[in-house]
């Protein structure tokens, strides 16, 4: 007969054996309570139970009024929850199977702990997970499993997952704005380790060539000013996470200050992913500033630390994630001259209540509210610049531009009424490229308003200016079905918890020198 070894039983927080007084719902409905697994006589190898145990959710460890304990950094549910765990299975062996923080750029879900499924940088993804793993020890667990080692393109997340469609071809590309995907201590990027894009303001690692150029004088002269709003250049590029712009204009310094005045000067960059003929004309609600080839989305550059994504009202798709739809939402471009660009957000919760009472409002991340710095520190940078060399360097998520898969430039074009699911999956299609159009404005508001140039340039009929479709620059980019390129490397947060976990774990668990 085989010799007995150690068996395990896994389990996860919304069948566990604890009454949940907030939750009456589907977190609450069943229990598969471990303590009543019994051995037979004459094994002896023992029994371990476990439980997969985010600080993240289910939504009732946030608002259970028993888990509500703090640590020596604030609130801290996820402590209060493991201590009551602990206590339920006192005297057995416990050890939490997974845990772990990602660092993607979104959806930040329940980042009320400090502790939230997404929307770190790899440092904070360190510092959180070294956090989430002195809690577990605080509790008196019996030991813990991080997930995960590596970054996995291929895994699905609930708040994102029906924007990659097809989703048999997700493992083709990199979802930066997915959690599931940058759970890894050892990321998995996009490109080869000798040729990719990492965002430092220069744009070095962009072709040579640009997509648009133009020379000749500033469209509207305003002052002293105009050389960080003469628009010179742009060039476009991608890869399997990411659409990249690089801006470049006659200087970022022109009084010689060192340093770019960022009250003077704002950029609107106009991106059309689907249609040259549908979207929106106007890139302002009083139509100042027009575009003849129309666009579903704009991002606002109006400081260094204020970047922002915002989609053309009829695309926006917040609140599919949780089959809501608003009669304002038509999941695909149309024509319109509202100018009237949402913010792009994710819903992350719905609302939570508990006998009549709403604990928690329905909620949000603002996605489209870019982080930015240079990569090298800020890891999920957005944007950054290079004032030596007159450069604005751009990437955006591909998911943040409703493409559903970059592999095969599938974006959504949806005309099916109704909220979407499972069975009622988002239209797709194919498109052809990708236009850009920009206008830098000038002022002294905190949002510039005087048009001083555009890309290309526009004419001026009446109080609006129209920016022509002729001269926009457009890219388009080759289609794969295998292969993707990638590189790996260490996250910040590896050293960070490699750091850490000599203090957390006792010597005696090393099983070497």
């Amino acid at each position: 007969m085989a010799k007995p070894i150690p068996s395990a039983f896994s389990n996860v927080p919304s069948l566990d054996p604890i009454d949940h007084v907030v939750d009456s719902g589907l977190d609450d409905m069943e229990s598969l309570d471990l303590r009543k697994i019994k051995t037979i006589q004459g094994f002896d190898a023992g029994v371990f139970f476990s439980y997969h145990a985010y600080p993240f959710g289910p939504e009732f460890i946030l608002h259970e009024p028993t888990f509500q304990v703090t640590d020596e950094i604030g609130p801290n549910a996820y402590l209060g929850y493991l201590e009551k765990l602990r206590a339920a299975y006192a005297g057995r062996t416990l050890i939490i199977a997974e845990v772990g923080l990602p660092s993607s750029h979104g959806p930040a879900q329940s980042a009320e702990l400090g502790m939230p499924y997404g929307g770190l940088d790899e440092r904070e993804q360190g510092e959180g997970t070294l956090r989430a793993l002195r809690t577990i020890t605080r509790a008196g667990m019996n030991g813990a499993f991080l997930f995960e080692v590596l970054d996995e393109w291929w895994r699905g997340a609930r708040l994102v997952e029906r924007l990659e469609l097809p989703a048999n071809r997700r493992h083709l590309w990199y979802n930066a704005v997915s959690p599931e995907q940058n759970f890894g201590l050892i990321a998995v990027r996009p490109g080869l380790e000798e040729k990719h894009h990492e965002i430092d303001g220069v744009g070095s690692d962009f072709p040579s060539l640009p997509n648009a150029l133009q020379d000749a004088s500033t469209l509207a002269p305003l002052d002293t000013h105009d050389a960080t709003r003469t628009l010179r250049e742009l060039t476009i590029d991608s890869d399997e996470g990411f659409l990249h712009l690089l801006l470049r204009v006659d200087s970022l310094d022109p009084d010689g200050k060192g340093a770019v005045d960022w009250e003077k000067t704002d950029y609107l960059v106009g991106i059309d992913t689907i249609d040259a003929n549908r979207g929106d004309g106007c890139f302002d609600v009083d139509c100042k500033i027009k575009t003849e080839r129309r666009v579903e989305f704009l991002l606002r550059i109006d400081t260094e630390y204020d970047v922002t994504l915002h989609v053309d009202e009829p695309y926006d798709l917040v609140g599919v994630s949780h089959g809501l739809r608003a009669d304002w939402q038509r999941y695909h471009t149309e024509v319109n001259d509202n100018g009237e660009f949402n913010l792009m957000r994710i819903m992350t919760h719905d609302a939570f209540s508990y006998g009549g009472q709403e604990l928690a409002p329905v909620r949000h991340q603002d996605v489209g509210r870019f982080r930015t710095g240079m990569e090298s520190t800020t890891t999920n940078t957005n944007f950054w610049y290079s004032r030596e060399h007159g450069t604005l360097e751009i990437r955006i998520p591909w998911t943040l531009l409703n493409v559903t898969d970059p592999s095969a430039r599938m974006v959504v074009d949806d005309y099916v009424p109704g909220t979407k699911g499972p069975e009622a999956e988002l239209q797709i299609r194919q498109t052809p490229e990708i236009a850009v159009v920009i206008a830098a404005l000038g002022g002294t508001n905190e949002q510039e308003v005087k048009v001083v140039d555009t890309l290309p340039r526009a004419k001026k009929k009446g109080n609006s200016w129209i920016i022509p479709a002729a001269g926009a620059p457009t890219y388009t980019w080759a289609t794969w079905d295998m292969n993707p390129r990638y590189r790996m490397k260490r996250k910040t947060s590896f050293g960070i918890v490699e750091q850490g976990l000599r203090e957390i774990v006792p010597k005696s668990a090393y099983m070497g020198p």
